[in-house]
């Protein structure tokens, strides 16, 4: 019971929760086209002689930009998910974060759509101590991730907004949301 006579709820416990990896394919067809662009836009780079100082400056813009989206899917297949006791854990290359879902202040799945019938899942979580953590549905269960969330969520009565409830729904886990 805490101070108001009510019973306190349990702490999420993210026990259940497997090591959880990106999904390999996606990402590395991500690298192909990046690898795809990256190479056809550089191309004019190195073929045509005495090309315009500001064309040349915008196609390696391109170039590098197209790099950097190669490096930031690259990162995410060395990524990893997994939990302890009351915590998730995203490890990194450069590093872990921890995230105390018994201190969960910010709940929010969040869905991205191009182009109809296409799109993906993003789960936003913050805690009292600001630890940031966002995951996308490219994570193998990535499911079980949100449904471990959601409990932590509805513990501790976290209002959730329209898209997120509506989103909780499309992924056929909404259920006694506040």
């Amino acid at each position: 019971m805490d101070l108001t006579g009510r019973p306190v709820p349990a702490r999420p416990t993210a026990a259940a929760l497997p090591r959880l990896r990106h999904r390999p394919a996606p990402l590395i067809a991500d690298l192909a086209r990046a690898a795809a662009g990256g190479a056809v836009i550089a191309l004019p780079l190195l073929v045509v002689d005495g090309m315009n100082g500001v064309l040349g400056l915008i196609l390696i813009a391109l170039v590098l930009l197209f790099a950097s989206f190669a490096v930031q899917r690259g990162l995410k297949l060395a990524e990893s998910w997994t939990a302890d006791g009351h915590l998730i854990i995203r490890q990194t290359a450069f590093g872990r974060n921890r995230l105390d879902l018994a201190r969960l202040r910010t709940f929010r799945l969040e869905h991205f759509a191009p182009r109809k019938g296409a799109g993906w899942f993003r789960l936003r979580l913050i805690d009292d101590s600001g630890v940031r953590l966002a995951a996308e549905d490219t994570l193998e269960d990535f499911h079980r991730l949100v449904a471990l969330a959601l409990t932590a969520a509805e513990s501790r009565a976290l209002p959730l907004d329209d898209v997120t409830t509506h989103n909780l729904a499309a992924l056929g886990l909404a259920r006694g949301i506040a």
